[in-house]
């Protein structure tokens, strides 16, 4: 779901502010509910990371990182 809603910006098929009401809500309805927390900041180079973890768990469980410009798609970077 969240790779289907990040292409979906990349295309333009959605606006940035329904991109973010769209990842609120899967938090709230899909991610949280599973005992999961959802994150996303951004890097440097401009991609957005997403991360999902365990509430209980500072470390993620799934990560990736989005490039909204191209709609390519990365593992996540270690900060360093």
């Amino acid at each position: 779901m969240l790779r289907d809603l990040a292409h979906k910006h990349a295309a333009g098929r959605i606006s940035e502010k329904r991109f973010v009401e769209l990842l609120l809500q899967l938090e709230e309805v899909e991610v949280a509910p599973s005992g999961l927390v959802l994150t996303a900041s951004n890097t440097i180079d401009d991609w957005t990371t997403f991360k999902v973890r365990v509430k209980t768990a500072s470390d993620p469980c799934a990560a990736f990182e989005f490039c909204p410009a191209t709609g390519e798609f990365r593992t996540a970077q270690d900060p360093a």
